[in-house]
């Protein structure tokens, strides 16, 4: 798996979920539920090569895209008045998202030839989420699907054809969670 580093663009909405008419309002800023959409171009560099070629097969990548989601989630602590914590992001917790619902969707945003068309094909072929674990800062309790990326499956086919930019489109639902530092 190849982790993209470099953004053209990086954007974000947060928004609170709405509730249905006969929902009450969490009582704990901590359980409100948001909309975080996440869009995008990355770069990233996949090329085929001689072998492929000849046997006329694709060459296959797995990209793990990783927006930062750090401002958004600052945006919705300070907007919304979740607690958080005692002491500073970074330093003695961190901001996550705790994933309810994903629908992502990756596309080519440029790709190259440097041959004639014989036999060449780029693809993106599948995407998912990227998850991650850990331990809640409050309760010390397991914390679970904390957003980490979206993969997304890529291929080329012949040795002049080349992806370089990938754009993504990343919608979740779910809740603002802070986890501890752990210190080693």
């Amino acid at each position: 798996m190849f982790e993209v580093t470099k953004y053209a663009c990086s954007d974000w909405l947060i928004t609170p979920a709405a509730l249905a008419a006969n929902q009450s309002p969490p009582a704990d800023m901590r359980e409100q539920k948001f909309l975080l959409v996440l869009t995008g171009v990355c770069f990233f560099e996949l090329e085929g090569d001689d072998f492929e070629r000849d046997l006329g097969n694709y060459q296959r990548e797995v990209a793990l895209i990783r927006p930062d989601v750090d401002e958004a989630l600052s945006h919705a602590v300070a907007s919304h008045q979740i607690p958080a914590p005692a002491g500073d992001p970074g330093l003695t917790y961190t901001r996550h998202f705790e994933v309810e619902q994903f629908a992502g969707s990756a596309g080519l945003a440029s790709i190259s030839n440097y041959s004639k068309p014989d036999y060449n094909g780029w693809a993106c072929d599948a995407w998912r989420a990227n998850y991650e674990e850990r331990t809640d800062a409050f309760t010390a309790a397991p914390l679970r699907n904390l957003f980490a990326g979206m993969q997304v499956d890529l291929a080329v086919r012949n040795y002049e054809v080349r992806i370089h930019r990938l754009n993504y489109h990343i919608t979740l639902l779910g809740k603002v969670a802070f986890a501890g530092i752990v210190i080693t």
